[in-house]
């Protein structure tokens, strides 16, 4: 299910990415396929959705556990592909991707507390700052 389609250098769950098929990704990670699958580059189908500004793709992506900060072999996140695409005069937007920023951010704010706090409690020194999770 995570190897590449014969004679293309996708997983059929990038395929479905690329072309904005939400239903069919469901699928695929509803049978098991892995949501951070990367192509050779480490692109991931959740970076493939938000370059197109797929939003339907990276809500299901992200609630099947889809990792938005894992960063391509360029060093680009999910988060850097979902940036609106300017025109040369960076001034004249080509591509507006806020609403899949957005969907991007909603899943930031629903984790935050799990990834400021961790599952447990946290042991704080006198001064408040975490010192360690317990």
């Amino acid at each position: 299910m995570d190897r590449p389609v014969p004679g293309q250098l996708a997983t059929p769950l990038l395929a479905a990415a690329f072309n904005g098929r939400s239903r069919a990704a469901k699928a695929l990670l509803d049978a098991g396929a892995r949501p951070d699958g990367a192509a050779a580059d480490g692109t991931t189908p959740l970076a493939v959705a938000a370059w197109h500004g797929d939003t339907n793709c990276a809500r299901v992506l992200l609630e099947h556990g889809a990792d938005p900060g894992l960063a391509n072999s360029f060093g680009h996140t999910s988060y850097d592909l979902a940036k609106d695409q300017m025109a040369s005069d960076e001034r004249t937007v080509l591509k507006d991707k806020s609403e899949v920023r957005r969907v991007l951010e909603e899943h930031d704010a629903a984790r935050a507390p799990a990834r400021l706090f961790g599952d447990g409690d946290v042991k704080v020194s006198a001064d408040g700052a975490a010192v360690e999770e317990l």
